[in-house]
């Protein structure tokens, strides 16, 4: 029973992910004359379907909607082994403060600090590179 539920959660979120961007469908979804599905905040931006290049109409998609908000989305980091699964509501509060999120060069003023890494692993990469300038993060 577990593989199915596994089965049908990543077959779930597959299907919500927005076709004209990189994120989980939330609402209000917005519909293509066609019946695909897209984030209203891509309409704007994605002047024709993704899927089958027809015009968007204004008709909401109340199911889906509906699924969207009870559905619980992975974290952006799961990649980095963040395994937390979260209602929409909560994702965006959490991706910011995930202990896996990545984190590109946090000592700009340093020139020569190239690092990139998990927050995770910032503390040690301090410690051992700037030791002089340290400070608790």
């Amino acid at each position: 029973m577990e593989d199915f539920s596994h089965v049908l959660l990543e077959a779930v979120l597959k299907e919500m992910e927005c076709p004209g961007s990189i994120h989980y469908m939330v609402p209000p979804t917005l519909q293509c004359t066609n019946g695909h599905n897209i984030v209203s905040r891509c309409v704007g931006t994605v002047l024709l379907c993704p899927k089958c290049r027809v015009e968007f109409c204004e008709i909401r998609n109340v199911a889906l909607e509906t699924i969207a908000t009870s559905q619980k989305y992975p974290c952006a980091n799961w990649q980095s082994v963040c395994h937390k699964f979260l209602p929409i509501e909560h994702s965006a509060e959490h991706n910011s403060v995930c202990v896996y999120r990545k984190i590109k060069r946090p000592f700009k003023l340093n020139k020569n600090c190239s690092w990139n890494g998990n927050r995770s692993d910032l503390n040690e990469h301090a410690k051992e590179a700037h030791a002089t300038e340290f400070f608790k993060l």
